[in-house]
């Protein structure tokens, strides 16, 4: 078996172990790929965490950040200051 599939049956199968009645299984999709993603870019930043967390601490306060329950997303604002970032 390739690490893929390796990997892929691990995910379906924790899936089914900590999803099961929570959410329909057609809808196991819509709930991993989320964490997948979020995972993947923990994983890609890791070596420059840092650096990264002292962008966020010098920009955030030039950042304007809304959440919109209706439309179930976020949309982020970016003031002039740093429109050219």
């Amino acid at each position: 078996m390739s690490k893929f599939q390796e990997l892929s049956s691990l995910i379906w199968n924790v899936t089914d172990d900590v999803l099961r009645g929570l959410f329909k299984p057609h809808d196991y999709g819509d709930v991993i790929l989320p964490f997948v993603s979020l995972r993947k870019l923990d994983c890609v930043i890791e070596p420059r965490k840092d650096e990264i967390y002292n962008l966020y601490e010098e920009y955030k306060s030039k950042v304007e950040v809304s959440f919109n329950s209706q439309a179930s997303c976020s949309s982020i604002r970016v003031l002039p200051l740093i429109s050219g970032f």
